[in-house]
């Protein structure tokens, strides 16, 4: 695959690199009692750096248990998975996938781990899905493909328990789709099922996720700019339906997203370093900080209340080893992170060999 600056998107109410020196003061948002962002001056959260995975990787997926075990799955030419233990600060690897899977997304459902689609060793995309149980630390090859195999997009679990593969690359030439598709974790005979309705503008390298009503979002994409559309799936005949744009344009690619405590967190991992904030009470973007730095391709996941950020992309054929991770803010709202870190500086670390 080419150099250029993209991004793995995952969801993981389930799913960065290198750092700059000092710390700084950035502007964060507090909520009156409308919940409503007030803008205040406020020291952030400062991002650390932890235990290095045991593998460079970008183009992985990610997700985190609630065990508070954060995993590393997969990647460029890579089958292995590894999970971060933050009572001992150490990566172990675990039971490998069954082959090759990169460009991928990865989604935690009541305790299991989903790795749906993506592409293998020759670049060509794949529609199968694995499911991990850490149970007995075993992935299982699904009988069930998605309908459009597909690299390069975006999955989020919905409020029933049901996941969304939305947008991204379905040919090797890259052409980018507009399709969605769900699995019903909960009637799993039914296979994954295409949406009727598609996205109004084809993507890849999106982001998504789901906010407190229950809504889906996709969010920017490679040649998106700063748009974004979500589905209510408990008013479907309505489709896709855009939002409000992110405040900040220009070509954010790929952010990866993860959800907490009905928040959604996205890493963009591109050229913006802004942090925006969507309220959900008055549908509307802020501004929620800046200063960050980031790596293309790098994955995220959130684990008993830190938002972590590992891997990421160096050359075309080298990753990076490297986990940081921050203490997340708890406003009642949906949050895009536009280049990396929640509005937090980072100590600079020794390169990575």
């Amino acid at each position: 695959m080419s150099f250029r600056n993209g991004l793995t998107a995952l969801v993981a109410s389930t799913a960065i690199g290198l750092g700059i020196s000092g710390n700084a003061r950035a502007s964060s948002v507090t909520y009156d009692s409308t919940n409503s962002p007030i803008q205040t001056q406020a020291e952030m959260p400062v991002w650390e750096f932890v235990a290095d995975m045991n593998t460079r990787r970008f183009g992985l997926g990610a997700a985190a248990d609630s065990n508070g075990f954060v995993y590393a799955i997969g990647g460029k030419n890579e089958s292995s998975v590894e999970r971060y233990n933050p009572s001992t600060n150490s990566w172990e690897f675990i039971a490998p996938l069954s082959s090759v899977r990169q460009w991928f997304s990865a989604v935690n459902v009541d305790g299991k781990i989903y790795a749906v689609g993506g592409s293998d060793s020759t670049g060509q995309q794949i529609g199968t899905m694995e499911i991990y149980n850490p149970n007995n630390n075993t992935w299982t090859v699904s009988p069930h493909e998605l309908n459009l195999p597909r690299n390069e997009f975006s999955l989020t679990k919905g409020i029933d328990n049901k996941i969304y593969a939305i947008g991204g690359s379905i040919s090797i030439t890259g052409e980018t789709t507009a399709t969605v598709e769900v699995f019903n974790t909960n009637n799993s005979a039914l296979g994954w099922q295409l949406l009727p309705h598609s996205l109004n503008s084809s993507r890849k390298f999106l982001g998504s996720g789901t906010d407190k009503f229950g809504r889906i979002y996709a969010i920017r994409g490679l040649e998106n700019n700063n748009t974004v559309e979500r589905f209510d799936p408990s008013n479907p005949d309505l489709g896709w339906q855009f939002a409000p744009n992110l405040n900040i344009g220009g070509d954010l690619i790929g952010p990866s997203a993860t959800s907490f405590d009905k928040n959604i967190f996205v890493l963009g991992n591109g050229k913006s370093s802004a942090v925006e904030v969507y309220n959900s009470n008055t549908d509307s973007w802020n501004i929620h900080s800046n200063s960050f730095s980031a790596i293309p391709y790098s994955a995220a996941a959130i684990s008993r209340g830190y938002l972590y950020k590992f891997g990421g992309f160096v050359d075309e054929h080298r990753g990076i080893r490297e986990t940081q991770r921050v203490l997340i803010p708890e406003p009642s709202s949906l949050a895009v992170i536009g280049a990396g870190l929640i509005g937090a500086s980072v100590r600079r670390k020794k390169k990575d060999n």
